[in-house]
């Protein structure tokens, strides 16, 4: 959830990024997280993601994303009783568009290309099914 969060709230703010940029927020580490958002947000000084996302998730300070300290332990936690329905539509529904570039459009043709090819496969095994049952149908 969180990585969605720091994503959207990036995405926000620097909407021109590539598919290797999406792909690093939803897979890397959390020190490649920080070291991202270190080195990629000009003229700012977050000292990790996690302070990017406390200062940019939409709400006053100290609502919102924020540190807790719970029985010694510091935990990241949602101001309130929980995150709602209505925080989801905001989070999809303000996520900014992405420029397809030529490469995405080539991957989008590979994966409709595939899909086209699995649909004949699956075609194919049924009406050899079908004929099967056909000719156990006639022998009986």
């Amino acid at each position: 959830m969180l990585r969605m969060a720091l994503m959207a709230a990036y995405l926000d703010q620097y909407p021109d990024v590539t598919q290797d940029t999406i792909e690093m927020f939803l897979t890397a580490s959390v020190g490649e997280l920080d070291a991202y958002i270190i080195n990629n947000t000009p003229g700012t000084d977050y000292t990790d993601a996690m302070d990017f996302l406390f200062k940019n998730d939409g709400e006053a300070d100290n609502e919102g994303w924020r540190e807790v300290t719970q029985n010694g332990h510091t935990v990241i936690d949602w101001f309130g009783t929980g995150l709602d329905a209505a925080y989801f539509k905001n989070m999809y529904t303000d996520f900014p568009p992405r420029e397809l570039t030529d490469d995405d459009i080539k991957e989008v043709n590979r994966i409709g290309d595939q899909v086209k090819m699995i649909q004949q496969t699956l075609k194919y095994w049924i009406q050899i099914s079908r004929d099967e049952q056909m000719a156990i149908a006639r022998n009986i």
